[in-house]
This record gives structure tokens, sequence and C-alpha cells, in this order.
């Protein structure tokens, strides 16, 4: 007959799986308010639902105000609205500025489940991420779109080739530049690499984590059309207003 020290002792044994050893020794927290998490996310379920999603009139008004009048991405899509001090800025400058690179495939993946639909219609044969200039890339440690490409690649079963495109240099921020600064800020920023045939006749997803203006988007797009890619589509995480 087991005593009742043994009986607890059982219990404490039982309790003892992989997981909870690992959460006492490395306890998981929330990004955006720091409460300690029960899975293995970023948020908790209080702060997920402050996530601001886009709704699609606003998507349309967007690719009307970037994209329409150059004719060069056929379509864009985006999951949330980008604003200072919320929820999901704490989430990307935990991703880009704290080299939390596994966010980077989280926002892939509940953005690409957010608006998996309209990507669906796409009918989409690869996924480039955007790419950084090499010196960033280095002092990041990673290039944040090819993680959030790996989330929407994961839910959409679509190939990612991350080297395709090259960034030749570093550009200036884009928010205060007119519209005609903007293009000529990002103009042949990017170079193409290896075989055109990766690219020829195939409809490819363009991946970024935020668009501000869709100039640089748009650039590396129009490299890819050089190539003879059938379509480009432009899919970010986020669009700062």
């Amino acid at each position: 007959m087991k005593t009742q020290r043994n009986r607890d002792n059982s219990k404490l044994s039982f309790n003892l799986t992989p997981n909870n050893i690992l959460d006492f020794f490395l306890p998981r927290f929330c990004l955006s308010c720091n409460a300690k998490l029960r899975e293995n996310k970023f948020l908790c379920p209080n702060c997920f639902v402050q996530l601001e999603f886009a709704k699609q009139e606003l998507i349309s008004s967007e690719f009307n105000r970037k994209f329409l009048e150059e004719k060069i991405i056929t379509d864009f899509q985006t999951a949330f609205i980008f604003r200072e001090d919320s929820v999901l800025q704490k989430l990307i400058h935990s991703l880009k500025y704290k080299s939390n690179f596994k966010v980077g495939k989280y926002l892939g993946v509940i953005s690409a489940n957010r608006i998996y639909n309209k990507i669906q219609l796409w009918d989409a044969d690869l996924i480039i991420p955007i790419p950084l200039h090499y010196l960033k890339r280095a002092s990041r440690g990673f290039n944040q779109a090819k993680e959030v490409s790996k989330g929407i690649s994961e839910v959409m079963k679509i190939e990612i080739n991350p080297k395709v495109l090259k960034r030749n240099r570093f550009t200036e921020t884009q928010t205060k530049l007119t519209l005609s600064e903007r293009r000529a800020n990002v103009k042949d920023s990017f170079t193409f690499c290896g075989n055109p045939r990766k690219v020829k006749g195939k409809r490819i997803i363009l991946v970024d984590d935020v668009i501000t203006t869709g100039s640089t988007i748009s650039e590396a797009a129009r490299v890819l059309l050089e190539k003879d890619a059938k379509s480009v589509y432009a899919l970010s995480v986020a669009i700062a207003e």
C-alpha cells in the first residue's frame, strides 16, 4: 500500500514532462504584456485579440494607392495594421531588434491563416522574401522577411527561394519622400541571381514584414518581371498607415 508521500511523489513524477521541465527553467512570457504563457506561443490570449486586422476595404484602397499606377504588382494582401505602441509593434521589434527570429515564422503563420483564402486565389508557384543588404543581414543575423516566409510557406505549402534576389545597397527610409523620390531611392537596388528559369512563367509572392510605401517591393517585382515571371504578388504581415 502506497504511503501519502509515495502518492505525492508519483503525482510529481507524472507531471514532470519535458515541456513542464522546460517551462520551469526557461519560462515563456508574452512579448507584449510579459504574462507567463502556458503554450509555445509569443502572445497571451488577451494580447492576441488586440492585434488589429486589416480589412479588405483598406487593403484594396492601399493597393490602388501604392501599386495600381505602375502596374507591376498584380495584387496585394496583408493581415494586420502596424501602429506605434501596438502589440504588433512589440512583436516586430522583438523580431528585428532583439534577434528573436522565431517570431518571424509565428507572424508568417498567423498572417497566412488570416488571409488564407485570398492567398490561395493567386495559385502561386513560389515565395521570395525581400532580401536585406548583406551588411544589415550580418548585423541582424538573419533576414526577417525570410523567417516570415517560412511561416507562410508552412501554411500555404508553397516553395520558398530566398536566393534569386540580392540587395545591392542600403536605401534611405521612404516615409518622408515623394513618390518620385521613393522610386529613385530604390531604383536598381536589387539584382537577379542564378538561372532565370527559376522564375520564368511563375506566379511569385514577394514577402516583407511591413509595407510602408510599396516602392521597395515594386522594385523587386520589376526585376522578376524582367526575367519573365508571369505575375508578382505582394504580401506582408502588416501595412503601416
